[in-house]
């Protein structure tokens, strides 16, 4: 096959595959990225959290019941629509979770760690609270995350869903 023919028949293909590429890193850029809390802890760098939001009766009730991987630095966020006082379980919740509660004006009120998986005892906040983050238990000794430390919402909405 000469060289002529070669390019007449690989030319296409390598155009369409390439327009193909182009188009899926495009796609890949533009897609939305996931919501965040990004927590400040007294001392170290910034700890930033991949969140699922739960701001529904219903999702707020399901949270992460039920779940039997929770990866670092992954959680869900619990929406409320004002600060008050509030207080979780464990029921249906195989993973031991960290629960941190969070003020009106994103500042950690209350840190519940290690929680007792499956457990149905009342974990209550002694501060009001108007946000909630599960994440893996351990995550606050781990990253040196204390009541005070300043929380930041980035693409969160801060206002439950109907």
């Amino acid at each position: 096959m000469n060289d002529e023919r070669k390019t007449k028949i690989f030319l296409p293909f390598i155009i369409h595959t390439s327009a193909f590429i182009i188009s899926f890193l495009f796609l890949l850029a533009c897609a939305p990225s996931p919501p965040e809390v990004v927590v400040h802890p007294h001392t170290g760098d910034p700890v930033r959290v991949s969140v699922e939001i739960a701001d529904t009766p219903q999702t707020r009730r399901y949270g992460l019941m039920y779940r039997t991987t929770l990866p670092d630095r992954h959680g869900m966020l619990f929406v409320f629509p004002s600060e008050t006082a509030q207080s979780f379980w464990m029921k249906n919740t195989p993973l031991s979770l960290d629960i941190i509660f969070i003020n009106a004006a994103h500042s950690i009120v209350h840190i519940a760690a290690h929680t007792t998986p499956f457990s149905e005892r009342p974990i209550p906040s002694p501060h009001a609270a108007q946000f909630v983050l599960e994440v893996k238990a351990g995550f606050c000794e781990r990253y040196g995350i204390r009541r005070g430390a300043r929380v930041e919402f980035v693409r969160v909405p801060t206002s439950p869903s109907r």
